[in-house]
């Protein structure tokens, strides 16, 4: 069985759902705006910020990146980490090419010699913070939107915080097994103190990725608060969104799927109308596309003066 055609052509359908669903969003949210009395009124001010916050997560998620090839036992200069994680975005929404998480492990490897264990290490540990982050957010939304126990949303908020015991253990066991130490070679168990400041840099992000949500609905001058409740709102149905776009492994980068998901989560807490929320959640996702590009023209150029300089 050729499972690398396979592969390409569920890439292929996925890229052709998740464009779609992006695509009919977009076209249901400007049919209905025709239809609202209340004009919109553009404040492009917020584009910019949006556009900078986002750079700045995108920013933290290849420090992350590199605090956990550094945690692993690697020794990788920030600068091939930043060149390598940026190229990564345009595997994202191309059909059939390999996906973006792993394509990295081929440039470093390639590129930087950075063994492959090492950047597919790091690419794991990145999905496992991304979503026990994401997932913690999520439960401590419910129990904060129903006034449950304060203690317990606490350790709700630790448990990312001790996800590195299970993987060091892993480490571990693999490193003691004939058949699976291969799988991690030059790969050591991560100290505690590295992840607790990768487990915050992660809760930051999304902080930072609700506050750019916020942005979205300012461009679109849709007056909302700046309460703790509400940024807790923002964070919580980015979260989700993300995840939930994630887990649907099929469509790239989630495409269409986080926004149809985004829309329901900001008609619910924010109380807006569906067409005023699809236009925020697309709105938001060319942001961050437009982040990505820039990236890749920042990386572009960092690659060009680093092979000048040598």
């Amino acid at each position: 069985m050729n499972w690398q055609k396979i592969r390409r052509i569920a890439r292929v359908i996925g890229s052709l759902v998740g464009i779609s669903v992006f695509v009919y969003l977009i076209f249901k949210a400007v049919s209905e705006l025709h239809k609202t009395p209340e004009a919109l009124v553009f404040h492009t001010a917020f584009i910019l910020p949006a556009l900078v916050i986002t750079l700045l997560v995108y920013f933290m998620q290849m420090t992350n990146y590199h605090w956990m090839v550094a945690g692993l036992g690697g020794d990788a200069h920030l600068n091939h980490i930043i060149i390598g994680y940026a190229y990564s975005f345009l595997h994202k929404y191309i059909p059939g090419y390999i996906w973006g998480y792993f394509s990295r492990a081929d440039w470093y490897d390639r590129e930087a010699s950075i063994p492959a264990t090492l950047s597919w290490g790091a690419s794991v540990l990145e999905i496992i913070t991304t979503l026990s982050t994401s997932l913690s957010i999520w439960l401590m939304y419910y129990l904060f939107s129903r006034n449950l126990n304060t203690a317990l949303l606490f350790l709700v908020f630790l448990i990312p915080f001790v996800v590195v015991i299970p993987i060091n253990l892993t480490i571990f066991l693999f490193r003691e097994s004939k058949g699976l130490k291969h799988m991690v070679t030059n790969m050591k168990p991560i100290p505690f103190v590295n992840w607790i400041f990768i487990t915050i840099n992660s809760y930051l992000q999304w902080v930072l990725f609700g506050f750019g949500l916020w942005m979205i609905f300012r461009l679109f001058s849709i007056e909302i608060g700046m309460t703790s409740k509400e940024i807790i709102g923002f964070v919580y149905a980015f979260a989700r969104a993300w995840t939930s776009g994630f887990l649907v492994i099929f469509v790239p980068n989630g495409i269409g799927v986080r926004e149809a998901v985004l829309r329901e989560l900001l008609g619910v807490i924010n109380q807006i109308g569906a067409a005023k929320a699809v236009l925020i959640s697309t709105a938001y996702r060319l942001v961050m596309m437009a982040a990505e590009f820039v990236w890749v023209l920042l990386v572009v150029s960092l690659k060009r003066s680093l092979l000048l300089r040598k």
